[in-house]
C-alpha cells in the first residue's frame, strides 16, 4: 500500500479526534501514525533551535 498523508483539520468539538482514531483502528496502528498539534509544534520548535 503506497503512503498516505491524511490532514485533519476543524474547528474545536468538531470530532477531529474521533475521526483520527476511527482512521487509526481501520488503517492499523503498526501502519497509521497520530501527530498531534502540540508534539508537532515542539518538533518544529527543536529544529528551528539547531
Amino acid at each position: 500500500m503506497a503512503p498516505i498523508f491524511i490532514l485533519i483539520r476543524g474547528n474545536s468539538g468538531s470530532g477531529k479526534t474521533v475521526l483520527a482514531n476511527y482512521l487509526q483502528k481501520q488503517f492499523g496502528y503498526q501502519r497509521c501514525l497520530l501527530l498531534h498539534e502540540m508534539y508537532c509544534a515542539l518538533i518544529f520548535y527543536m529544529l528551528r533551535k539547531e
